[in-house]
């Protein structure tokens, strides 16, 4: 059973707030995270990834997220606080949120890559009478927490960040839960979410500064003595 829920009915319809899109990764201003494209590593187990993320793997530099931090993404996202803290909670986004659209197509929309490889397209383009109103887009990924329920330590979450617009009553939400097996891919349309701590190296030029002003002011301290 999903944890908390809670409802916006005044969610902004504007762009990202907190996040910037680098193509294959975005950044989260707010905490300082690259997030990787979660399309990266579609159909992929949690074990598979893991054992890609030290010194020669292909996802060298990063590491899992855990369910708070894609919690704190998704709140800086979406400029609210969606409450998400560990698994088994979910937030109720307002329909016809254009923030979360973007969010989904930055951080790539699984569903839209399975439906494609098994549709050649949308799931509503293939099967327009099952979508009245509208698509479904979503983005789903594994996280680093384990299942917290008893019995089920062999087993990670996984979060959902979905915008269905199928029908008038459909939801749009950010979701984590549990029942992720870890040592198997689940699917076609899941991948992992990954992230990073971003690093500013500075400019040549700005080095070559910084050492001539220490030297201007050691050469300072050096004629007053």
């Amino acid at each position: 059973m999903i944890g908390t829920l809670c409802l916006s009915s005044s969610m902004v319809n504007a762009a990202l707030i907190g996040i910037q899109d680098h193509g294959t990764y975005l950044t989260d201003t707010n905490s300082g995270l690259d997030w990787l494209d979660v399309t990266a590593s579609l159909n992929m187990s949690y074990n598979d990834v893991s054992n890609q993320l030290s010194t020669g793997g292909i996802f060298e530099g990063w590491r899992y997220a855990a369910a708070a931090e894609f919690g704190g993404m998704a709140s800086s996202a979406l400029g609210v606080n969606t409450g998400i803290t560990s698994t088994l909670q979910s937030y109720i986004v307002s329909e016809q949120n254009t923030a979360l659209r973007e969010l989904i197509a930055l951080l790539g929309d699984t569903y839209y890559q399975y439906s494609q490889s098994r549709f050649g397209g949308s799931y509503c383009q293939a099967y327009p009478s099952d979508c009245p109103n509208g698509d479904l887009q979503f983005t789903y990924g594994l996280l680093s927490d384990p299942d917290p329920r008893p019995g089920r330590s062999s087993y990670i979450s996984g979060g959902l960040i979905s915008d269905d617009d199928r029908h008038l009553s459909s939801l749009d939400e950010i979701i984590t839960h549990g029942g992720m097996p870890a040592n198997y891919a689940v699917g076609e349309f899941v991948g992992s979410y990954l992230v990073r701590s971003t690093v500013t190296v500075p400019e040549p030029s700005a080095l070559a500064l910084l050492g001539i002003g220490l030297l201007a002011l050691g050469f300072a301290r050096k004629r007053k003595a």
